[in-house]
């Protein structure tokens, strides 16, 4: 499932010139990019969020923000082309359970993807719940409010707020 979430890919809107290599860049990025994503309906960036630089991300062209402890799974993570172009973004939201799936026990959770070509944003669930899983299923392939409007849902149910 979290190949799904990971298989697109595509050219950006926005320019970013700076490198890969530090947390003051990964910031500077994300101040420029928080107007776009308050316009869409993204979640934004926090002052408090902490960037996650390590080898990897910075191979990838990638920045990972996370609330909280960097044992964590990333919260956000954003992608960006080797020019510093955004090409996609998701935000991840735990639901604090373990679930039994695949053979193997995973952190629920709900991500929404969006690809700033496409203009398109993606709703994935990783769980077993059907209700949760009716929810997500429905806003597949849907307009992007639609989108939102599926995540918001869920995401009430954990009590947790997409923006």
């Amino acid at each position: 499932l979290m190949a799904v979430a990971l298989a697109f890919i595509s050219i950006s809107q926005i320019s970013c010139r700076e490198s890969f290599g530090t947390a003051a860049e990964a910031r500077a990025r994300a101040d420029k990019a928080n107007p776009l994503r308050a316009a869409i309906g993204l979640r934004q960036i926090g002052p408090t969020w902490t960037p996650w630089i390590y080898l990897q991300s910075k191979q990838r062209h990638q920045d990972d923000w996370v609330i909280g402890s960097k044992s964590q799974a990333a919260d956000k993570i954003v992608q960006y082309d080797k020019l510093g172009k955004l090409l996609w973004e998701e935000d991840s939201y735990a639901s604090g359970r373990s679930v039994w799936m695949d053979e193997q026990t995973v952190q629920e959770q709900l991500v929404i993807r969006y690809d700033y070509v496409s203009g398109h944003a993606e709703i994935l669930y990783i769980g077993n719940d059907p209700a949760t899983k009716g929810i997500t299923d429905g806003a597949s392939g849907a307009s992007n409010a639609n989108v939102f409007a599926a995540g918001d849902k869920v995401l009430k149910g954990w009590k947790i707020s997409r923006l």
